[in-house]
């Protein structure tokens, strides 16, 4: 037998028993591995009726990646599909995306399980790749590259979490993913620069492509000070994880001066489209909308919210978020499953306007296990 493929196949399922390990301890707490759960397990559908205007008024493109590493667009408000990279036995798998930015390209984590490598990667809209960088390492089982990704408007930023371990915290039990926060300047492949001990969460460039928005965890004492101020002594929010040590807290980054300011107690940070506002939860998945000039923050329910919650504002006012199905629509379930978990309800992806709270639905079916972003069409270039 070849000794190096020997070494390489011990090597790959140890870290496969290794990661089973890390499912079963994500069961045992919670079932809360890196995001928080939905805090309503039993719902299947949330009321009608929908709005039937929230489409039509959207103009944007939304990227899903696909098994064995194809890359689907949904564009906006036609809702016409087209995968600008087709899945195949030879791709790398999609680990995670970004965008599209205004001139059409979405950024990637190539990943390589294999070979131990992964690169990341812009897909232009004729569906040629060009590589930012390539690294050791598996994407997935090693965490040199974390599952969240952001592409700033203009195309000229791109950030993701590295070389991360995971956090176990109790009361409530949770599993959270740290590492380091690296950006990279699309035009000269070059790494600006590197924050230590952000969360594997949300990141999200502000409409300027200079300002990043990120959750990183700060000592009690600090987020609860912000939280005296943020939320009233009766409301709930963010209150479930003052027992921690430490706890997510989201931060404005300026990557020109490279100065990170705490904002708001909470995590998945989603900036709007004029840069004004941003939308986040706690553990609970209990949603506030903030103002990000003032820091007053007001509470708001987007209907059927389930984890991950929030993924992009698609204007200044509107968010595409994962939800349940409406009433009246059929329930589908996942296929190629794994035998330990089991197959999966499909979730949908829809439209919220945040002024009061109208709905509607823009994919009635989706794997939970696939990766979503939006862009393409909002924000100025500068």
């Amino acid at each position: 037998m070849n000794t190096r493929i020997a070494s390489t196949s011990t090597s790959r399922s140890v870290r496969r028993l290794a990661s089973l390990g890390i499912v079963s301890l994500c069961a045992a707490l919670s079932a809360r591995c890196a995001v928080a759960q939905s805090p309503s397990s039993t719902a299947t559908h949330v009321p009608g009726p929908e709005a039937t205007d929230l489409v039509a008024r959207t103009h944007g493109t939304i990227a899903i990646d696909h098994p064995h590493g194809g890359i689907e667009t949904i564009e906006l408000p036609t809702q016409v599909a087209r995968l600008p990279r087709a899945p195949g036995p030879e791709q790398l798998t999609a680990h995670s995306l970004a965008g599209p930015d205004a001139h059409g390209r979405i950024a990637f984590v190539a990943n390589d399980m294999t070979a131990e490598r992964h690169e990341l990667d812009l897909l232009e809209v004729d569906g040629r790749t060009t590589r930012l960088f390539a690294a050791e390492g598996d994407a997935l089982w090693s965490r040199v590259a974390g599952r969240n990704l952001a592409l700033s408007n203009d195309g000229r930023r791109v950030a993701l979490v590295r070389a991360a371990d995971g956090v176990t915290f109790r009361s409530p039990d949770a599993y959270v993913i740290e590492g380091e926060l690296g950006i990279w300047d699309t035009a000269t492949h070059t790494e600006l620069m590197m924050r230590s001990r952000v969360l594997d969460d949300t990141l999200s460039w502000f409409p300027d492509g200079r300002r990043l928005a990120f959750t990183a965890l700060v000592p009690r004492a600090e987020a609860e000070a912000l939280l005296a101020t943020e939320v009233e002594p009766s409301d709930a929010f963010g209150r479930a994880t003052l027992a921690w040590k430490r706890v997510a807290v989201v931060h404005v980054l300026d990557v020109e001066s490279g100065q990170a300011t705490p904002l708001h107690v909470g995590e998945r940070p989603i900036v709007s489209t004029d840069g004004r506002t941003l939308v986040l939860h706690d553990f609970e998945q209990r949603w506030r909308v903030v103002d990000i000039e003032s820091r007053h923050s007001r509470p708001f329910t987007a209907p059927g919210a389930v984890a991950p919650g929030a993924i992009a504002f698609v204007d200044a006012h509107t968010v595409l978020y994962w939800a349940l199905p409406t009433e009246g629509l059929a329930l589908k379930y996942t296929e190629s499953n794994s035998p330990l978990v089991g197959k999966k309800t499909m979730r949908t992806l829809k439209l919220v306007d945040l002024r009061d709270g109208r709905f509607q639905t823009v994919v009635p079916y989706i794997d939970p296990r696939r990766s979503v972003s939006f862009g393409g069409a909002s924000g100025p270039l500068h």
